[in-house]
């Protein structure tokens, strides 16, 4: 409780209401990133996934009725888009299985190499997935390939604005060269985590409608009812044309 009560006095703590959850709860800071440490008491959940839901909201509001596919879901609001979306599929990437099949209870899908028919999906979810590919460019046309037309392609990634893009690592004779210092994020499905190919940046919208038509809208909420405040919470949209 005492750390609670310090952490009301620094700020660090304020009340709202959860979109997940849906509940009214109070949002805790456990740091100084609040895109990834502001936390819903309830539900854990982060400002993060709540950004991506309240967007989805807004821009999507029929998405229940969707035919949905999330790749790599994790965290509480995978757990509710699968609970409220009457279409909605997950995937993992797991390199010894062949794509389409179950793994440990999880569909096997390689995003650089759906298993999907083209044009059968309405709407596709990635959380900070494309900052760990090594052939994005692939992923994205991918993706074009299998939303029908109108689809949309929902994300969230590490995105440094003002930059152009850089990688991390290059690929050079097979090999993976690490010109940038070696960046881990965590893994649903693998406890030693992603390593960090591409910091992404400025050009993230020419990249993508050179390698799969489509155009990109990028969003930026700020709502502290919500529990949505800090820096970095920005939700992608790809949209294939009609």
């Amino acid at each position: 409780m005492g750390s609670m009560l310090t952490d009301a006095i620094k700020g660090n703590i304020s009340p709202g209401y959860c979109n997940i959850c849906q509940q009214a709860t109070l949002f805790r800071l456990h740091g100084d990133w609040h895109r990834e440490q502001l936390r819903c008491v309830r539900c854990g959940s982060i400002a993060r996934w709540r950004s991506l839901l309240y967007v989805l909201n807004q821009q999507i509001p029929q998405w229940q009725n969707m035919a949905i596919h999330e790749s790599s879901p994790g965290g509480a609001v995978s757990g509710y888009l699968a609970i409220h979306a009457n279409g909605y599929s997950s995937s993992h990437y797991f390199s010894d299985v062949k794509p389409g099949t179950m793994h440990n209870g999880h569909q096997c899908e390689n995003l650089e190499a759906l298993s999907f028919a083209d044009e059968s999906l309405d709407l596709f979810i990635t959380q900070d997935v494309f900052e760990h590919l090594l052939h994005p460019e692939r992923a994205f046309a991918e993706i074009a390939r299998v939303l029908k037309s109108g689809g949309c392609h929902l994300f969230t990634i590490p995105w440094f604005g003002f930059e152009r893009s850089r990688k991390r690592v290059e690929i050079h004779d097979g090999e993976l060269v690490h010109v940038h210092p070696t960046e881990y994020h965590g893994n649903p499905v693998d406890p030693n985590g992603s390593l960090v190919i591409t910091d992404w940046g400025q050009d993230l919208a020419s990249e993508i409608h050179k390698h799969a038509g489509m155009s990109l809208q990028i969003i930026t909420v700020k709502n502290r009812i919500r529990g949505i405040y800090g820096e970095g919470l920005n939700v992608f949209m790809s949209f294939k044309p009609n």
